[in-house]
């Protein structure tokens, strides 16, 4: 994909559909939600325990950033799935909705310090992956079967 310039929409839908389908093959069902939901792009049910997840989506086709705007939405069943077409097989990071939010804040306080901006100045943010981050979380999908397959804390049982 190196070679082909193409618009930030395909990317993003080049993107979403190989998470869908990478998803598909982890024995989830998958629904990509189209351009009309701002806090995730793709709804998963695990197969086995009828769990569902919440999935955005970030694709970049140029580097290891991601633009990602200001909404802090984080739950715990909402991860980020970055994906990397840069290079001719896409590459997978995946974290937490949680630790997305931090990193994109901790980028853009690091950036506003560097270049003098106030930090309410910009309403995009960016993830940035280091190496030591890029090796945590590559191909990290387990973290998103290990939340639907994990039991549930019975609080009422004694």
């Amino acid at each position: 994909m190196n070679d082909i310039r193409i618009s930030k929409t395909t990317t993003g839908n080049v993107g979403e559909h190989y998470v869908a389908a990478e998803l598909e093959r982890r024995n989830f069902t998958t629904s990509v939600v189209g351009n009309n939901c701002k806090d995730y792009d793709i709804i998963a049910i695990n197969n086995e325990t009828h769990k569902d997840v919440l999935i955005q989506v970030k694709a970049s086709s140029n580097r290891n950033r991601w633009r990602v705007n200001t909404n802090s939405y984080n739950e715990d069943k909402l991860f980020y799935v970055l994906v990397s077409l840069k290079e001719d097989e896409p590459k997978y990071y995946i974290l937490k909705s949680k630790e997305a939010v931090k990193l994109k804040e901790k980028h853009h306080k690091e950036f506003c310090e560097k270049h003098g901006y106030n930090e309410e100045d910009k309403t995009m943010r960016e993830i940035v992956l280091d190496d030591n981050l890029i090796k945590k979380y590559e191909n990290n999908w387990q973290i998103i079967i290990d939340y639907c397959t994990k039991k549930e804390d019975n609080k009422w049982k004694k």
